[in-house]
Parts: C-alpha cells; structure tokens; sequence
C-alpha cells in the first residue's frame, strides 16, 4: 500500500509530464526559462516527498528520535549527502541510496546508485543555480525528462523500502 506521500508525487508526475512536453514546443527564449523554472518545482516536489514519508513513519514510532521534528522542519535542497545522513538520523537507515536500499536499481532501470545519485545532485546544483540567479546554458526537456523518472522511480523505491521497515498498523 502506497504512503500518501508517494500519492502526492505520483499525481504531480503527471502534470510535470504534461508541462514538459509544453516547453519542448515553447519559444526558443521561452523554454529554457520553463525548464529552469521546471526543475526547482520538480526540486521542491522531491523533498515534500521525503519530509511528508519521514513525518508518516515518525508519526507511526514508538520511540522517534527527539529531534526528528526539527530535522524535517529545516531540511532542504534533497542532494543525495543530505538524504543519506536524515535517513539514518529519522530512520536509522544507513544509506538509502545505496542498491540494497533503493530497490536493485541496476536490475530495475539499467542504472546504478552512483548514476542515481548524480543525477539528484546535478538536478540540486541546477535547482540551486536556478534559484540564486546563475542561469547556465544547456539545459534541455530531455534533461527534465530523466530528472522526473529519476525522482519518480526512487521516490517509488524508496516508499517500498520504508513500508517493508515501518509497516502501517
């Protein structure tokens, strides 16, 4: 059974699908403003995924950790490095981005961890750039198209995972 955070991406991969293929018809000056714009909304979206899947499992703890709530509260900007360390501080999970963690992602999608986690963080430093006004060429909808598979495949993997972990009553 899916979490409702898994439900929430999942319904917004449809609209992000539909907004990318927009931009590929956009106007030359128009499309990489869309992309950008694109990737911080696709940004934001995977870290509501984890903020609202880590706040329904400590919600369901016995024992949480005392400081899981201010941890949520000011995490931001879900790069690989900072998804690994709140996994094991709010779940006691080592590195969920590893293959165990993430759902044989070599099998599953012809890629590995090490591709997966590169590409979260180039969408991180694009979202980042974006954001603070530095605004460099190259981005394309092909580029936002593997973000959202990859933000949709490990949000789905990992909402998997976590169930097997921290099953609902």
């Amino acid at each position: 059974m899916n979490s409702p955070a898994i439900e929430k991406l999942v319904t917004n991969k449809i609209l992000f699908g539909d907004l990318i293929e927009l931009a590929r018809t956009a106007p030359e000056g128009r499309k990489e403003l869309m992309l950008r714009m694109l990737v911080v909304s696709l940004a934001a979206f995977w870290e509501a995924f984890h903020e609202d899947l880590w706040r329904e499992v400590v919600a369901r703890m016995a024992n949480p950790p005392s400081e899981a709530a201010h941890w949520i509260d000011n995490f931001n900007t879900p790069s690989s490095t900072k998804l690994q360390r709140l996994y094991e501080l709010i779940l006691g999970i080592p590195d969920i981005t590893e293959e165990a963690w993430w759902g044989n992602l070599t099998a599953k999608s012809g890629q590995t961890p090490v591709e997966f986690r590169k590409l979260i963080d180039d969408m991180m430093d694009l979202r980042h750039d974006t954001a603070h006004g530095v605004w460099k060429l190259g981005i394309d909808p092909d580029d936002c198209q593997n973000y959202l598979g990859a933000v949709a495949h490990l949000a789905i993997q990992t909402d998997e995972y976590v169930a097997t972990l921290f099953p609902k009553p």
